[in-house]
């Protein structure tokens, strides 16, 4: 009998990644052997890194172009009715997956105001509001400097797809017709990639509803994202575990605590397999565990606890591996002598 099942999918920094896809989006490549900051232009020039097919202007909007920008106007400086979206593709050359943050240059007429989206795939979108900034006419108001609120990983052939939506622009009474325009792209690579971030998101099934999640280790957290896993479409949100590079030896914990009644029965206990999806595209490039590369999974009625341990296997090494944890075994641990409620999952080293 399965009591319940934990989804957990660890990435690295540094994995070797693959298997992309060509949408069609144009794209912007960052290159690996550049800086650790790159600016990519928009503007309508061939040698731009981004030109006018990156927008669909639609309600009463128009195409607004020179060599510096692409954006949306009206031909009428009092129409509210301009909506457009952006698309285009992050990529990287770097066959070793980092983490940076996305920067964007927009920019509006000072006297309008505009609301809408940025996406990226993957990551939960991050909403803009830009009020009007002034009461005369003309003009654009100082450059708008949008950090996505996420940071992204990327790898080469994996390419992000990057939406801005922009869903209203009004003219707040402007008298010269508005805009809304992107300007320039921004890339900054997180330079510290000896010491790799792990990430763990855990999708708990089986009706256990409102787990406790918890992290004592250094440099540890646990937060709530999109799921990465686009295929799974029992779990919008999951929750996401995090091992900072700076977090050292020793173990690394994650526990858990069970409301009451959602825990597990010590008669279902005898019976208990839990199974364990993990995303860890190569051990290479672990460098916070030891050789053994092992993972233990813990679960205690509060007064005792019992544990298997798992060990990962490089010759099967591939993105995804199921482990799977039998306690109708011998579990190492004194017996439990009353129902589950409470457990650990722990990579030790």
């Amino acid at each position: 009998m399965e009591g319940f099942v934990v989804q957990i999918i660890l990435e690295s920094e540094t994995y070797t990644g693959g298997g992309g896809i060509d949408d069609g989006n144009p794209a912007i490549l960052f290159d690996d052997a550049g800086d650790d900051s790159q600016t990519f232009n928009v503007g309508k020039e061939d040698e731009d890194d981004l030109n006018q097919d990156i927008i669909t202007v639609g309600g009463t909007g128009i195409l607004v172009e020179n060599n510096s920008f692409i954006g949306v106007g009206t031909e009428d400086a009092s129409d509210d009715g301009a909506t457009a979206v952006f698309t285009f593709d992050l990529t990287t050359n770097a066959t070793t997956a980092f983490d940076a943050t996305l920067n964007l240059e927009l920019a509006k007429r000072a006297k309008g105001s505009v609301t809408g989206t940025v996406s990226v795939t993957g990551y939960p979108d991050t909403p803009f509001s830009y009020a009007a900034t002034s009461t005369e006419n003309g003009g654009s108001a100082p450059a708008i400097d949008f950090e996505f609120a996420s940071t992204i990983s990327l790898v080469s052939g994996t390419p992000l797809t990057v939406t801005i939506t922009l869903d209203e622009m009004l003219t707040e009474g402007n008298t010269t017709n508005p805009i809304f325009r992107l300007a320039k792209v921004t890339i900054e690579k997180d330079g510290n990639t000896n010491t790799p971030t792990q990430n763990t998101w855990l999708d708990v099934d089986n009706s256990i509803t409102n787990i406790q999640l918890s992290t004592t280790c250094t440099d540890c957290s646990v937060t709530t994202v999109a799921n990465p896993d686009a295929a799974d479409a029992e779990a919008t949100n999951v929750t996401k575990w995090t091992i900072g590079s700076t977090s050292g030896s020793g173990n690394k914990s994650l526990g858990f605590n069970f409301n009451e009644g959602e825990g597990v029965t010590l008669a279902d206990y005898a019976n208990l397999i839990v199974t364990v999806r993990l995303y860890w595209p190569s051990f290479n490039d672990i460098s916070n565990f030891d050789s053994s590369e092992r993972i233990r999974f813990y679960l205690s009625d509060g007064n005792a606890s019992q544990q298997i341990q798992g060990n990962f296997v490089e010759s099967n090494e591939a993105d995804w591996h199921t482990m799977v944890f039998d306690f109708t075994g011998t579990p190492a641990g004194a017996a439990l002598t009353s129902d589950i409620i409470s457990g650990e999952i722990r990579f030790d080293r």
